[in-house]
């Protein structure tokens, strides 16, 4: 299930080393935004890179875009969006067309409203939903790891209790980013069906993003954001967190 954002892709990235029978080693990335003690707007809006999401979690289907999951109480819901509606056409786009589709949601700014053709139940519906600004650093990891061999990359905004519950174990009891031990917490919160996440949380300068089991990563916000967003960047900070992970897989 894909949250619906916009999709940053490089070109001529480095690679992570992987074993062919290994594949494909499934990486799943869990954007847990700001915490809530923060301003998330704020936050975010002092960014150079930007991403904006209408608060739903799809899938892509034979008629479109499948909603499986509407944050409550969001523009999303109040539109109309609920879960096994069918999202045919965007701003004119065909969803079938996922080329199109996607090169025409990566151009998806804050506060912009978009015209969707929805089928519910097999009634057809138009509604205009606005789009909100969302931490960009989750997507352009997921693109990252998707121009790697092998790797099959899922992407989830959690947002609620379970962010509320998450962003506990990510920062220490002053509300600084557990630098250090946030894959140990949350290993000892976590379940077997949790091998595969990776975690990300920001707080007003420092981006944290964690695995558990394997690693933690603390960066400078300002490295992952404008012209300092490169390709062997991205790699590199994240071969630091799964790095260890993925050798294992390509060792099995």
């Amino acid at each position: 299930m894909k949250p619906f954002i916009a999709a940053l892709a490089f070109i001529a990235a480095p690679h992570l080393a992987m074993a062919q029978a290994a594949c494909p080693v499934p990486v799943t990335i869990n954007d847990v935004g700001v915490p809530s003690w923060l301003d998330a707007d704020s936050v975010l809006s002092n960014l150079q890179s930007k991403r904006a999401w209408i608060d739903v979690e799809y899938r892509d289907a034979s008629g479109g875009m499948l909603i499986g999951y509407v944050e409550p109480n969001s523009p999303a819901q109040q539109a109309g969006l609920t879960p096994g509606a069918v999202i045919t056409q965007i701003n004119g786009v065909d969803t079938k067309d996922i080329a199109a589709r996607d090169e025409m949601l990566a151009s998806v700014q804050n506060g912009d409203s978009l015209r969707m053709h929805v089928r519910i139940s097999g009634s057809r519906h138009l509604m205009n939903v606005p789009a909100r600004a969302v931490d960009p650093v989750p997507s352009i990891m997921a693109s990252m790891l998707e121009t790697q061999d092998c790797v099959e990359t899922s992407i989830f905004s959690i947002s609620g209790v379970r962010a509320r519950d998450l962003q506990e174990q990510m920062f220490t009891e002053d509300r600084k980013l557990n630098c250090s031990e946030a894959h140990v917490t949350l290993a000892s919160i976590g379940s077997p069906d949790d091998i595969d996440d990776v975690y990300v949380v920001r707080d007003s300068s420092t981006i944290l993003i964690t695995m558990p089991h394997w690693g933690t990563a603390c960066v400078p916000a300002s490295a992952m954001d404008g012209s300092n967003l490169q390709p062997t960047v991205v790699i590199g900070i994240l071969n630091s967190v799964i790095g260890d992970y993925i050798a294992s897989k390509a060792a099995d």
